[in-house]
């Protein structure tokens, strides 16, 4: 089955909408996938048995993330799943609601910032450049899903320095799907606190390779 077919299983079309509807999943959590992404990419994306075909984690990633050997759709669904089980029960004195425009603020301010020490030149364009990318494609359905730049454009430990040049699939709450600029890397990156921290911060949850 190619990538097209398991989105299209996946997420079914809205007419008028835009925004792609997900089975058992809290329609404001519904993932979004922009147009940018419809075409279908060289890669295999049926689902795999169990650890077959999967690379090992990079060094870098976490004890806890590791790929199984599922689809790509099937991830993303399995991800959808996950934040619709841990989505807390609603406060009663919610956040701040952000909006777009809040989002478009810390866009700016982050791409006005001088380079800092722990960035070349070529790291920081980067970071820029995915926190302009992340803006256009995703400004306004994470503001509507409740996330909090302040969060998002951290530096260093936000979600923006962790795309790294990779493309944003999928959003739900606190949760983005980042295919890397190789195009094969898939990561599933949330904003959540492990036990004995005393706050959330982003990190990578899941990552797996297609062949």
């Amino acid at each position: 089955m190619s990538m097209r077919d398991a989105f299209s299983n996946l997420f079914p079309s809205t007419s008028g909408k835009g925004v792609a509807g997900v089975s058992g999943v809290a329609q404001e959590e519904a993932v979004k996938i922009p147009k940018v992404f419809s075409a279908t990419p060289q890669c295999n994306t049926s689902a795999m048995g169990h650890n077959a075909g999967v690379a090992p984690a990079p060094t870098a990633t976490p004890s806890h993330a590791r790929g199984n050997g599922e689809g790509v759709s099937t991830k993303i669904e399995k991800t959808q799943k996950d934040c619709t089980r841990e989505t807390p029960a609603t406060p009663e004195t919610p956040s701040k609601q952000y909006t777009r425009a809040d989002f478009a603020e810390h866009t700016d301010r982050l791409c006005a910032m001088p380079r800092p020490a722990i960035y070349s030149a070529g790291r920081w364009a980067q970071i820029q450049a995915d926190a302009k990318s992340f803006f256009d494609l995703w400004g306004s359905q994470v503001a509507a899903l409740g996330w909090q730049p302040d969060n998002v454009f951290a530096i260093p430990d936000g979600l923006i320095p962790m795309i790294e040049g990779g493309d944003i699939l999928a959003v739900c709450e606190k949760t983005a799907v980042v295919r890397s600029r190789g195009g094969k890397q898939f990561n599933t990156i949330r904003f959540k606190a492990l036990s004995g921290e005393a706050a959330p911060k982003w990190r990578v949850w899941a990552s797996w390779c297609e062949p």
